[in-house]
C-alpha cells in the first residue's frame, strides 16, 4: 500500500451490472481530483428501492426509496433505468468496490456496481551521473528518480521513458529508483516518468528532462599552411566528421571566407556514422577569412565546433605589412643622455690633464731658476746655501 496523500486521483475502473465480476464490468466516470466531486452511475436492476454501499466499513450512503435521501458528503438521482450516485469530496475511504443493495429485502446481498482506484501523482525528481546536455554512444549513464507524495489503492509500479526506450523501475527505499542502462541511438529524446496505478500518467519530472546527443566530433585538416597563402594557389581541404547521425538525408557544408561550398548531400544513416570529406578549390580573394562546417539534418542546421584549421590568410598581405612595420631600437636607454654624460666625463678628463701639465711645467720651471742661481753664485765665490736660494726665488719657493 502506497503512502496516504493529501491529492489523489479517483480512477473508475469496472462497473457492474448485476451478477457480473467488477474486475470484468465497465466502470465509466474517469479520473477525480481528491477534494472534488465524482459521479458513478450504476443500473437499479428492477430495485424498487436500494441503498449505495460505500466500499470502507460497508456504511450506508444514500437511499433511493423511491425518493433518494442524501447523507452528508453523497447524493444521488434516480430514473427509470439507473442511479447516478455523487461524492461531493473524494476521499481515500471511498476507494474499493460500490455495491447497491435491496432496500426492501432484509438481509440481502449487495450487488457490486464499480470498482474505485485511489491514486496520488508523485512529485518527482530526476538526476544524473553525467551531463544528460551532450552524451557518448556507448556511454554508460545513471539515472536516479526521487518519487515522493504519491498514493495508490492498489498496486503500484514505475517505468521511465527516454526517447523511445521504456525501462521498469524496480521499487526502492525512500522512493529513490536508480536506472543504469548504456546510451543507444534511441535513448535520445524527451526523458518522462511513468506512474502506474491501474493506469498510467507520463510526468514531466523537475531535473533531466531530455538526453542529448553531444555533437559531431569534427577537425579540419589542409595540404598547404593556411596563415601564408597567395592568391591563385589550389588547396584541398579535408573535413573528419566523427559519430553524426541523420535517419533522413544529412548534408555538409564548408564556408571559407565569404564562400560556402557543398561538401556532400543525400548522406542517410541509422546508426551512428563516419565521414571524411574533401573541399579543393582555387584561393582567391573572397577565400580568406573563418573556416568552418555547418551539418544539416532535417530542418535542424548546426554549425560544428572543428579543430585544426579555423582561418585562410593571406600571406602577401601579411609579408608587406611586416616590412613596412618599423622596427623597434634595439635599447630603451635615451641618446641625449648619453651624449651629455660623455661630454661631462671628457671636460672632466681634460681638466685633469691640463691640470697635471701645468704643475709638471712649473716644477721644471722652479728647478731650472734654483739651478741658474746656484750656478751664478759658484762663479762669483759665494756661498751657496739652499734656503737662500730660495728666498731669492720668493717665499713660495722657499717653503719648498
Amino acid at each position: 500500500m502506497c503512502p496516504e496523500s493529501q491529492v489523489a486521483v479517483i480512477i473508475v475502473t469496472a462497473f457492474v451490472i448485476h451478477g457480473v465480476p467488477a474486475s470484468d464490468a465497465p466502470c465509466p466516470g474517469g479520473v477525480a481530483l481528491l477534494d472534488t466531486p465524482f459521479s458513478i452511475t450504476g443500473d437499479k436492476n428492477n430495485y424498487t428501492g436500494f441503498i449505495w454501499v460505500r466500499p470502507t466499513g460497508g456504511r450506508y450512503v444514500v437511499t433511493c426509496n423511491p425518493s433518494c435521501s442524501p447523507v452528508a458528503g453523497y447524493r444521488a438521482t434516480l430514473n427509470d433505468t439507473h442511479s447516478v450516485l455523487t461524492i461531493d469530496s473524494v476521499h481515500r475511504e471511498d476507494a474499493g468496490t460500490w455495491k447497491i443493495v435491496d432496500a426492501n429485502v432484509v438481509g440481502a446481498v449487495p450487488d457490486d456496481v464499480c470498482q474505485l482506484t485511489v491514486a496520488k501523482v508523485p512529485q518527482c525528481t530526476i538526476s544524473s551521473d553525467d551531463d544528460t546536455g551532450s552524451l557518448e554512444p556507448g556511454a554508460q549513464l545513471t539515472l536516479t528518480v526521487n518519487s515522493t507524495d504519491y498514493f495508490c489503492s492498489r498496486e503500484t509500479g514505475f517505468s521511465i521513458t527516454s526517447g523511445g526506450v521504456t525501462q521498469q523501475l524496480m521499487n526502492a527505499s525512500n522512493s529513490l529508483f536508480n536506472l543504469t542502462f548504456n546510451i543507444e541511438l534511441h535513448h535520445f529524446g524527451d526523458v518522462t516518468l511513468n506512474f502506474i496505478c491501474d493506469t498510467n500518467w507520463t510526468l514531466t519530472c523537475d531535473g533531466v528532462q531530455r538526453l542529448v546527443k553531444s555533437p559531431p566530433k569534427c577537425n579540419i585538416s589542409s595540404d598547404a599552411d593556411t596563415n601564408a597563402l597567395q592568391t591563385g594557389t589550389n588547396i584541398t581541404l579535408t573535413v573528419d566528421i566523427r559519430s553524426y547521425h541523420c535517419s533522413h538525408q544529412a548534408e555538409f557544408y564548408i564556408t571559407t571566407g565569404g564562400i560556402t561550398d557543398v561538401l556532400s548531400q543525400n548522406e542517410t544513416t541509422s546508426t551512428f556514422a563516419d565521414i571524411v570529406l574533401t573541399s579543393f578549390f582555387n584561393i582567391t580573394a573572397d577565400r580568406f577569412g573563418d573556416v568552418s562546417v555547418m551539418f544539416s539534418c532535417v530542418n535542424i542546421n548546426r554549425t560544428l565546433q572543428c579543430s585544426g584549421v579555423d582561418t585562410i590568410t593571406d600571406g602577401t598581405t601579411q609579408i608587406s605589412h611586416e616590412s613596412s612595420t618599423p622596427k623597434s631600437p634595439p635599447s630603451t636607454e635615451d641618446p641625449e643622455r648619453d651624449i651629455t654624460l660623455g661630454i661631462a666625463i671628457g671636460f672632466s678628463l681634460l681638466a685633469v690633464v691640463i691640470f697635471v701639465i701645468i704643475t709638471v711645467l712649473v716644477v721644471r720651471y722652479r728647478e731650472r731658476i734654483r739651478s741658474y742661481l746656484v750656478s751664478d753664485k759658484k762663479q762669483n765665490g759665494q756661498e751657496v746655501n739652499v734656503t737662500d736660494v730660495g728666498n731669492e726665488m720668493g717665499p713660495s719657493y722657499a717653503n719648498n
